[in-house]
């Protein structure tokens, strides 16, 4: 018998039959403050704010990405444009500290694009150099691997 307070997969045994409507706005919102305080801490709120998804990697084996273009509109004619970074659900059981870095290295793909810097190859796997400049001056460990590069 379970615990008084304890969960089962995150649903109180007392909710067990009964609606249970879950939600990623929490996670969303979460990931949003993060991406405002790390913006003003390591980039001087230089970055635009934008779009936070959490979306599953598919085929690619990212823990998330950043667009390259403003792929997200609001309704209307001539509507603001935003940036879409994506965090892989798969990946938020992790440590804390691993999930700020995940959101962390994407804010230096969006520093870079929109600086027109290109820090990856156009399969956006293999991170170059100027990915590991701008990485590093942003707080990140940047150390080279076969596969990804820095």
């Amino acid at each position: 018998m379970p615990e008084k307070n304890s969960t089962i997969n995150g649903i109180h045994p007392a909710a067990v039959g009964k609606s249970v409507s879950p939600s990623v706005a929490p996670v969303v919102k979460e990931l949003e403050m993060l991406f405002k305080k790390f913006n003003a801490h390591f980039f001087n709120s230089i970055l635009l704010m934008p779009v936070i998804t959490l979306s599953q990697r598919g085929t690619k084996s990212a823990k998330g990405w950043c667009t390259e273009k403003k792929v997200w509109a609001q309704t209307g004619g001539d509507a603001e444009r935003f940036y879409e970074i994506n965090i892989c659900p798969e990946y938020l059981n992790q440590p804390v500290e691993e999930i700020c870095g995940v959101l962390l290295h994407e804010m230096v793909h969006l520093f870079n694009i929109m600086k027109g810097i290109q820090d990856c190859t156009s399969n956006g796997q293999y991170h170059n150099k100027h990915f590991k400049e701008s990485a590093e001056e942003h707080g990140l460990k940047a150390e080279k691997t076969e596969r990804y590069g820095y």
